[in-house]
């Protein structure tokens, strides 16, 4: 289904009952969707665990056996909030232990259907397995939420769950294709560069117009996050060691269009750069071929 399409649905699925806490349509459109009143008539239901497969990449070990379960999906508009969950093993046990991975066992992604929102959270583990994160305030809308981990002695896992938050929602539309974020007094450059398997994405930080080197974050000079404005489908990107440009190679990628969140630290103040971008078949590497979606995938 195209970005269109899932919108219009969007709208439709806004305007009725979300039965079980059902997940709302996917990215925004090219074109706003009329405001809609998101509601849901069963707040107390949880909706069923969600255990996704990895997309995007033909490396990654399956998390097919593994799955999220929260006790809620449901969220309140406008507030701070505090999101609770387990990861549970192929025999319905809780994970309770796992690696650190950029100096976090792990990274959770919060992002809205329409790409708008974005939020790089680090969940704190607690006894028996549960995670829990302060989710910041939230629009009415659906959001996709990404877990990035690895258990101990396990895959790498990328899990998702959706999130409702009832209210009046406004479809935005995604900002076109720039190389160029502004981010308070700083300019973000990007450049997509050709490479064997799928793309080098170089970013350069400049103040004034002169070049600022981020400060490191997380063990990296930046961390990238690429979700794919079809499906959100959450892509493989690696952070290379280069100097210059702060770098990644973003593997195989499918042709079409997607939302890059580059998080980076100046004058100890972490900061998110976010573009719109497109990616062809003939600029996605040498082989300028892409994998199917299936769903999730992590960036190491």
């Amino acid at each position: 289904m195209t970005a269109s399409a899932r919108l219009a649905a969007f709208g439709l699925a806004a305007a009725i009952a979300l039965g079980g806490g059902a997940a709302l349509g996917a990215a925004a459109g090219p074109a706003p969707a009329p405001a809609a009143t998101v509601h849901s008539d069963h707040e107390d239901n949880p909706m069923p665990s969600t255990a996704l497969a990895p997309t995007h990449a033909s490396n990654s070990a399956s998390g097919e056996n593994y799955r999220i379960h929260v006790a809620s999906t449901v969220v309140t508009a406008g507030e701070p909030q505090p999101l609770s969950f387990v990861v549970l093993d192929g025999a319905g046990e809780p994970v309770t232990q796992f690696e650190d991975r950029h100096e976090r066992p792990m990274h959770l992604i919060v992002v809205s259907n329409d790409l708008a929102d974005y939020a790089h959270l680090h969940p704190k583990l607690g006894a028996g397995g549960t995670w829990s994160a302060e989710l910041p305030a939230l629009d009415p809308g659906g959001y996709r939420v990404v877990a990035d981990a690895v258990p101990a002695g396990g895959p790498d896992l990328v899990l998702t769950v959706d999130l409702v938050v009832p209210g009046v929602a406004a479809g935005r539309p995604l900002p076109e294709p720039t190389r160029i974020a502004v981010v308070d007094d700083l300019e973000v450059g990007l450049d997509l560069a050709p490479a064997a398997d799928g793309l080098v994405a170089g970013l350069t930080v400049r103040r004034a117009g002169l070049v600022v080197e981020p400060e490191p974050y997380l063990g990296a000079r930046g961390h990238l996050v690429a979700i794919d404005a079809d499906d959100l489908a959450y892509l493989h990107v690696h952070p290379t060691d280069s100097d210059g440009p702060v770098s990644f190679a973003i593997a195989d990628p499918t042709p079409g269009r997607y939302r890059l969140f580059f998080d980076f630290s100046v004058d100890g103040q972490v900061r998110t750069a976010a573009f719109t971008v497109d990616i062809s078949a003939d600029t996605a590497g040498a082989t300028g071929e892409g994998h199917a979606h299936a769903e999730g995938e992590g960036h190491r």
